[in-house]
């Protein structure tokens, strides 16, 4: 039996949230286009962004930036890669929406706040149904 992955699927114009939203554009190639992308919709500082899979992955753990609780990712579209970037780019979201989720668990048990009190999020992650089947063959689910 395979793990069921975080991601939601559905029309991203559709889908609401009182919090912080990232919208990604269609036609969104390559891994540079993607990190630009991110840095623009989520006002990260631009130091942050090291165009890594670690550095990227690290920046979806902090957040520190965005004040509201819930961080809506919404893809238009499945971004464009070459090679095992596509992989590489949805695992890492999905390890990000893993790594939340634990925070928020250790903070709800403890009755504190993050580490080093870091603002709590729920990350959401948004791809469009038509893309659910793409998804899961990258990743092997």
């Amino acid at each position: 039996m395979t793990a069921r992955l975080p991601f939601e699927y559905a029309d991203p114009a559709s889908v609401q949230t009182a919090g912080f939203r990232i919208d990604l554009p269609v036609l969104l190639g390559g891994k540079s286009g993607l990190m630009q992308a991110y840095a623009m919709a989520s006002h990260a500082p631009g130091a942050y962004f090291g165009n890594n899979w670690d550095a990227f992955f690290d920046i979806l753990c902090d957040l520190r930036w965005i004040t509201e609780r819930e961080v809506l990712i919404a893809h238009a579209d499945l971004p464009r890669f070459e090679g095992d970037d596509l992989r590489l780019y949805l695992e890492t979201l999905r390890d990000a929406i893993s790594e939340w989720a634990e925070i928020n668990r250790d903070a709800n048990e403890s009755g504190e706040d993050g580490p080093d009190d870091l603002p709590l999020h729920n990350l959401r992650v948004v791809f469009p149904e038509a893309q659910r089947a793409a998804v899961e063959a990258a990743l092997g689910a």
